[in-house]
């Protein structure tokens, strides 16, 4: 055999054997379309005062809600850090 047949033999081979070895890609499923969404945390300081100016004690989460400018939006979010519900006097 020359080396010209020998050579072809093994490009022919070598085709066959990259055609064939060559695992098919994977395909991913389309799915739903994915929303990102940027959020901000938006702090607000209350103090809740009767008629007469002092704090009013024991409200909870559910005595508050947001709203933008006619619409409910977001939670609320009481943090631990409240007003006593009896004041101490003031020191002179």
């Amino acid at each position: 055999m020359s080396r010209q047949a020998i050579y072809l033999v093994v490009f022919v081979l070598l085709s066959l054997f990259s055609a064939f070895g060559r695992k098919k890609p994977i395909q991913r499923k389309s799915g739903p379309a994915v929303v990102q969404v940027t959020t901000h945390l938006v702090q607000v300081n209350v103090i809740v005062k009767d008629d007469h100016g002092h704090p009013v004690p024991g409200l909870a989460q559910k005595d508050f809600t947001i709203f933008d400018p006619t619409e409910r939006v977001g939670s609320v979010n009481i943090p631990l850090d409240r007003v006593p519900s009896q004041q101490q006097p003031a020191r002179q």
